[in-house]
């Protein structure tokens, strides 16, 4: 017996495919409308906000210490003057584990435990975020050659060359010329950290 011949009902499909083409159209327009809210959202009500953190993530500050002038009597003799040294420091918002690198530093150049201390205090005093601060300071040629072979292990560690105080005549004058000092914590609470920023010695 021949099945029966089932005729489609093209209205009826007509219908469904245009409610579905309705739906369809309703749902994108929602997407549309939700991607230009977020987009006026970010780009005109928080506009400031993410402004400034772009800034911040390309643009890096990094404040540099005046160099001293040379001190010399009457007679043109060189009282005090400046000298080419390096130092390792350690940015602490750049290093996930102090101790870690602080261990891997001792490994590598000699480290005595007063010295560690003292970088532990002066990493806990107030200062701006992103700071470096010395480790060691007046490192050898074979220290500058260690830490920078193996600088790619040692996260937030950095080299800096700067100038340091010499006076030809030691300490025969530091009464007359005065002298120049790491700054301690009573001092660091009168000074200006922005204007001191980039030093951690001064004039004494």
């Amino acid at each position: 017996m021949p099945k029966p011949i089932t005729l489609k009902d093209h209205y009826r499909e007509t219908r469904v495919f245009a409610r579905r083409a309705v739906v369809s159209i309703f749902v994108v327009i929602l997407l549309i409308l939700a991607l230009i809210s977020r987009m006026v959202y970010l780009q005109i009500l928080q506009f400031e906000k993410y402004s400034s953190l772009s800034d911040e993530n390309r643009v890096s500050i990094e404040p540099v210490a005046p160099t001293r002038g040379l001190i010399v009597d009457r007679n043109g003799h060189l009282l005090a003057d400046n000298r080419p040294s390096y130092s390792v420091s350690i940015t602490k918002e750049l290093c996930p584990d102090i101790e870690d690198t602080l261990l891997k530093l001792s490994r590598l150049i000699e480290m005595t435990d007063s010295r560690l201390d003292d970088f532990r205090k002066r990493l806990a005093q107030r200062r701006r975020p992103f700071t470096p601060v010395a480790v060691k300071f007046k490192l050898s040629e074979k220290e500058i050659a260690l830490i920078a072979v193996n600088q790619h292990l040692l996260p937030g560690v950095s080299l800096g060359a700067n100038l340091v105080r010499h006076y030809p005549q030691a300490e025969a004058l530091s009464h007359a010329i005065g002298y120049v000092g790491r700054i301690n914590e009573a001092e660091l609470q009168k000074l200006d950290a922005t204007n001191y920023s980039a030093t951690e010695h001064i004039g004494k």
